[in-house]
């Protein structure tokens, strides 16, 4: 009987460590976040081949990893996680592509998204294609 209060107590205190650690990690990336060094962009302005990955503009030609490495750490930063990708295939269409497979994703058989959903998001950096 004994051992099974044992165990339970430390099932109950690693669960509470985890939730505490969860919820401090949760509030420093809030703090290390700050929308007031963000603007929003017209998303008419922006040129086609362009991805939208965490807080920055990247254009599809300009991308490398360490560009990519630093667009995926403002997407954890900011809270902003979906991939977006304005297509040269859909005449400027923007897709959601964080679980794209194939062309199709953005083209047809992908997911468009509304001007107003691009319009809303919080960006810090734009790397043009030149």
């Amino acid at each position: 009987m004994k051992l099974r209060k044992s165990k339970r107590f430390k099932t109950v205190v690693i669960g509470a460590v985890l939730f505490i650690l969860i919820g401090s990690a949760t509030f420093l990336a809030s703090a290390i976040w700050n929308e007031d060094e963000a603007v929003h962009i017209k998303s008419d302005d922006i040129e086609s081949s362009t991805l939208i990955i965490g807080s920055h503009l990247i254009h599809l030609s300009a991308l490398t990893d360490p560009i990519y490495n630093i667009a995926i750490e403002s997407a954890h930063e900011s809270g902003q996680d979906t991939i977006y990708y304005k297509s040269e295939l859909a005449d400027g269409t923007w897709f959601n592509i964080s679980y794209a497979g194939s062309l199709l994703d953005i083209t047809s058989g992908g997911t468009p998204v509304t001007k107003d959903v691009i319009e809303g998001l919080f960006l810090t950096h734009h790397t043009r294609a030149d």
